[in-house]
């Protein structure tokens, strides 16, 4: 039967897992065993312990099921959500996505976006089957998802991709997804790159991105800003721990922020973490430096002044 897979678990778990997947999805008997290719003995012998389990039966499993094979492994399946997609409703999104949806989906339908650009749409589809959601939920933006999405989507792209700042750049795309948007729309019409800080906290970024993190605007000038950023309370109330989110996240928002200039074709602004909650600290702080920016946009206007003039 192939080459046979056991779960790290043990033969239990496995067998739990086929036993539940039938009764979840109702299945009858003999549409159980045609979509393992199996005879009853054979299944039989599978419960029982007599028999390992394939890669091509579980292959076969999560291919009809469009789940990941290692899901089935291991048992880690929402079964809510393995029923509601198996019964056409494709948008429920498993308990761990749904509880505590403080996030928009904005920034993981980037991410998703990226992954497939940078490493293909296979790797993309193994992904969204690994988190057991489906492409539909990623046509809303503004609609809610929990931050472990986006947090478990960082996880996994450091497993696929080792430098150094490979989130840093995915967290600077952003300006490219959202550029043609309404929020690019608004970010385009602001006046300065002071602005741009100005009006994104803690304004644009609870709207438009997450209430995750509480930001607040501790120094702003003609150049510079200091963006401080809390955990949301009801966030830490739901977890029921001091602090949730990663490095990888605050990788992510380092490219984010720096990139609001490219939003009027300006360079990056330069910035830094000073202090990270992920490294002991009582609150993330970042500071960004758009002096830069802020000196060509003043020339790009007095030479518009000129040929106007002229």
């Amino acid at each position: 039967m192939g080459n046979l897979m056991r779960s790290p678990a043990g033969p239990s778990t496995i067998q739990d897992t086929l036993e539940r997947i039938q009764v979840t999805l109702n299945f009858s008997p003999e549409e159980f065993l045609s979509i393992l290719e199996l005879n009853q003995r054979d299944y039989d012998q599978v419960l029982s312990g007599e028999r390992a389990v394939s890669s091509s039966l579980i292959s076969r499993l999560a291919e009809q099921l469009d789940l990941c094979p290692n899901n089935i492994l291991s048992g880690k399946i929402d079964f809510k959500a393995l029923s509601a997609h198996f019964s056409g409703n494709p948008t429920l999104l498993p308990e761990r996505y749904a509880f505590a949806a403080l996030s928009r989906r904005r920034t993981s339908i980037h991410l998703l976006n990226t992954i497939e650009l940078n490493y293909g749409w296979r790797t993309r589809e193994r992904i969204i089957r690994q988190l057991q959601v489906n492409e539909s939920i990623l046509s809303s933006p503004d609609a809610p998802i929990s931050m472990r999405f986006p947090l478990d989507l960082f996880e996994i792209i450091q497993t696929l991709d080792r430098r150094k700042n490979v989130i840093f750049e995915m967290g600077r795309g952003y300006v490219s997804t959202n550029y043609y948007s309404k929020l690019g729309e608004l970010y385009r019409g602001l006046s300065s790159p002071k602005k741009l800080y100005e009006r994104t906290f803690p304004y644009l970024a609870s709207i438009y991105y997450e209430t995750n993190t509480i930001y607040r605007l501790m120094k702003l000038s003609d150049s510079h800003c200091v963006i401080e950023a809390t955990p949301n309370p009801q966030l830490i109330e739901a977890f029921k721990t001091k602090f949730i989110g990663s490095l990888g996240a605050c990788q992510q928002k380092l490219g984010a922020f720096a990139s609001l200039p490219l939003y009027h074709s300006l360079p990056l602004a330069k910035i830094h973490e000073t202090a990270c909650i992920h490294k002991g600290d009582p609150s993330c702080l970042f500071h960004v430096d758009f002096e830069i920016p802020t000196q060509i946009k003043k020339l790009r206007r007095k030479s518009k002044s000129r040929t106007l003039a002229s």
